[in-house]
């Protein structure tokens, strides 16, 4: 979102403001003409990460640390830097005096205050009613407040009727969400008067003021020349609030829970992954999983265990490969059946009604684990008759290369490397991945919990070092017998499809209460990555946001327009007076509600 000011051409991209209190700079070294809505930024979203494990540092003879309980106490001004692991005041920070000896001069807004075993000295920096603090305090709300606002004070015998105002902002709001759910062009190539087609949004707009007559009579040709709502850094503000408010509404709705993370590209992002965590108020100790790019990482886990990514990643390709083309796909078909009859003759599988359905394997369309479950465990029962399919794939390809002329030799050579290493694929899936795969497969629901197997999850439980202590793991043994009891005889868990529907259920009838250590387990199994299909949709949503019409979007322009379209669902429970609100609060209007 850029500021704009005609008379002397200042700009700044909010988005790109510190959000940790150790890397801002001084408030005065903004240009006076934006310095207002720099500070309006910062006192909508304060550095506050309230799920962030601080570290213990020596304070006098014992080790101590920042208390994020604080922020219950001092929620309108108190920051933490985790850069610095220092506490910081807001309200000094953009309304600071010259008053050095109150306050605690620069302690509070520069060095930042460390001192964890003295809380009171907190409320020593509040002071009293006259404290350069309140004083600062004082500004900040009368800042948020554009009724107070100087000003609004100037224009207010020129403001428009309120309620004008509020249904031509209301209109426009409409009209953008549309467009934005859509992933449509807001402006025109000729906006004029005379033009046959002025562009979606004044299109639309005139649509909706010739069918509701209080639009009509408050917008465009009615509306007053200087608040028409329709230029493009109103248009940019209003989808920045929208953006801001759906990100706020995930951010709520995960409330401090465990949470991975996608990145399209690997290289030099920690800066940013933590920049974005603290903007936020998350926490890299609640982060279980990254992705970069295909390459998946896992938080928490064991680092001896780190082929899980690898492992992730090969079934991936090793999916792609067998379900490439129908014939692959029924030769995997006809060889999975051979392998049922002849274990059904052996009497290795039980037959009756519902069992030894036939299966295939199948790609999984996004990256939440519920859609994935079911192609690994498809996966783990084929896995013989997968390796079969391969072989056969393999062999196929080398003859046709051999084949051919000599032109074709260095791919025939290289087909027979390929060979080679399917040969031993059944390595590539040692006893450690082959482990892992049973172990997530123990939490299947299919034929009513028949995979159960305490072991197994116990084992998988101990990837999470940093989940399951020594004594919860004896917690969680305990409890695991007692769960499968109650989900094999317990009706309301029939009929569930995946993960996901039984974490919903638990929740729904308060029973991740009852088996508190199995939910944790069943939400780490959740948040596992699999694909980093999700950036790749990005990408692909990208094209239709970024198109002909659109192409010389900046970068916080898309961002805010690829969020809420992506984010659809989100977006749609979100009311217009959340965005307004914020819309009002980005800057001073000229128009009050």
């Amino acid at each position: 979102m850029l500021s704009n000011n005609i008379r002397v051409g200042v700009e700044i991209n909010l988005a790109d403001l510190p959000s940790d209190p150790r890397l801002r700079k001084s408030i005065s070294d903004y240009d006076s003409n934006i310095r207002d809505q720099v500070q309006r930024e910062y006192l909508q979203s304060p550095c506050q990460p309230k799920d962030h494990k601080c570290l213990k540092t020596p304070c006098g003879a014992k080790e101590r640390r920042f208390i994020t309980d604080w922020f219950i106490d001092f929620p309108n001004w108190l920051e933490y830097s985790i850069e610095k692991d220092a506490a910081f005041c807001l309200c000094c920070y953009l309304f600071k005096t010259n008053s050095r000896g109150q306050a605690g001069g620069d302690v509070f807004t520069k060095n930042g205050y460390r001192n964890w075993k003295k809380k009171r000295r907190l409320y020593t920096h509040v002071g009293d009613l006259n404290n350069a603090h309140n004083q600062a305090l004082k500004k900040c709300e009368y800042l948020m407040n554009e009724r107070q606002h100087v000003r609004n004070s100037i224009q207010k015998n020129a403001k428009p009727s309120r309620t004008s105002y509020q249904i031509r902002l209301t209109a426009s709001v409409d009209c953008r969400r549309f467009l934005l759910r859509q992933g449509l062009a807001f402006r025109g190539h000729d906006e004029s008067n005379n033009s046959s087609n002025q562009g979606n949004f004044l299109e639309l707009l005139q649509f909706l003021a010739d069918h509701d007559e209080q639009v009509r009579a408050v917008a465009l040709h009615n509306a007053p020349e200087n608040l028409k709502m329709t230029s493009s850094m109103i248009q940019k503000d209003i989808v920045n609030a929208a953006a801001v408010e759906t990100i706020n509404a995930i951010i709520a709705d995960m409330d401090n829970a465990l949470f991975s993370i996608l990145v399209d590209e690997a290289r030099d992002v920690s800066e940013a992954i933590d920049a974005l965590l603290c903007k936020h108020g998350l926490s890299t100790s609640s982060l279980r999983g990254q992705g970069f790019d295909g390459a998946i990482s896992f938080g928490g886990c064991n680092k001896k265990h780190d082929i899980v990514g690898a492992f992730f990643t090969l079934v991936a390709k090793v999916v792609n490969i067998v379900g490439a083309s129908s014939k692959r796909r029924d030769i995997l078909r006809e060889k999975q059946a051979l392998k049922v009859i002849q274990a059904l003759k052996g009497g290795e599988l039980s037959s009756g009604r519902g069992l030894n359905q036939e299966i295939e394997i199948k790609r999984s369309a996004d990256t939440r684990w519920s859609s994935h479950y079911g192609t690994l465990i498809n996966f783990t029962a084929m896995f013989s008759s997968i390796i079969d399919v391969l072989d056969e794939i393999a062999f196929d390809k080398l003859s046709q290369a051999l084949q051919r002329d000599d032109q074709d030799i260095v791919n025939a050579m290289d087909l027979v490397k390929l060979y080679l290493q399917l040969q031993e694929l059944n390595n590539r899936f040692n006893e450690t991945n082959t482990e892992l795969l049973l172990r997530l497969a123990c939490l299947s629901l299919n034929h009513s919990f028949s995979s159960f197997n305490k072991e197994r999850l116990m084992l998988l439980a101990q990837f999470y070092l940093t989940d399951f202590s020594t004594s919860d793991l004896l917690v969680l043994e305990s409890q695991l017998d007692i769960y499968i009891d109650d989900m094999q005889s317990n009706s309301k868990f029939e009929d569930l499809h995946g993960v996901f529907d039984l974490a919903q259920k638990l929740v729904e009838t308060r029973k991740h209460m009852t088996y508190p250590f199995v939910y944790r387990l069943i939400t780490l199994a959740l948040i596992l990555l699999v694909a980093t299909a999700t950036v790749e949709r990005a990408f692909s949503a990208m094209n239709i946001i970024k198109n002909q019409m659109r192409n010389r979007m900046g970068d916080q322009w898309l961002n805010d327009s690829l969020t809420v379209y992506l984010e659809k669902d989100v977006f749609s429970v979100i009311d217009n007076e959340s965005i307004i609100q914020r819309f009002q609060n980005m800057a001073p209007r000229r128009g009050q509600l």
